[in-house]
């Protein structure tokens, strides 16, 4: 199935996955055909960058949580790189970032500059060292793969950050997707159990808050 279309070069990236008389995808060949593009945006020496600015509301969001769950961008994977120096320079306070370390089958927030991450194992991610202290902080950054206006994201597939907030249900957390993977609405089969609402989403083009499900 053809997601998308880009009509010349600076155009924006346009994804359909509702194409009329085209089955619908399942979420897996959703999230992996998704992944396709963002290769090939990467090899067509696409950058997914963040505004300049950030929103006044984000802003405020940043004053009152200086200490924030951020993640090291892939850049195979069509993501922000040097997350960690935007938030900085969008943020009235010094802020402390922590990032995500596997842990079994999910991660823990761990206190870490970018700089100061190594490789690990087995899926090639740049995690704190061992030695890192923990954190629990009470704002994330998520990386999405997809998301909707509705709060619903995909991310990278192996559902750690879902358990963690699981773990952590007053948790607000701020999807970062490119506007271009952006849906309206996800399909009601897309949407299991595990999966956790985000608070806001942060594209390149805009930072939305999610309204909650009674004000819908």
């Amino acid at each position: 199935m053809n997601l998308g279309h880009r009509e010349g070069a600076s155009s924006s990236f346009s994804i359909s996955f509702m194409g009329q008389g085209q089955a619908r995808p399942s979420r897996e060949e959703a999230r992996a055909q998704a992944k396709s593009l963002h290769t090939q945006l990467h090899a067509a020496a696409e950058t997914f960058k963040l505004p300049t600015r950030a929103p006044a509301e984000l802003v405020e969001l940043l004053r009152a949580h200086p200490t924030v769950g951020v993640f090291a961008g892939r850049a195979e994977w069509f993501e922000v790189l040097g997350f960690e120096n935007w938030l900085r320079s969008q943020s009235p306070l010094d802020v402390t970032t922590c990032y995500p370390r596997s842990a079994h089958d999910s991660f823990e927030f761990c206190v870490a500059h970018e700089s100061e991450l190594v490789k690990s194992q087995p899926y090639g991610l740049f995690e704190p060292v061992p030695s890192a202290p923990l954190a629990e902080p009470s704002l994330v950054f998520a990386p999405c793969t997809l998301a909707d206006v509705l709060g619903h994201r995909m991310g990278r597939g192996k559902g750690h950050f879902d358990r963690y907030l699981a773990r952590h249900p007053g948790t607000i957390t701020v999807g970062v997707c490119h506007e271009d993977f952006v849906l309206e609405q996800f399909p009601a089969e897309w949407i299991q159990p595990h999966d956790r609402d985000m608070s806001a989403l942060l594209t390149n083009q805009r930072y939305l808050k999610i309204p909650t499900k009674g004000d819908r």
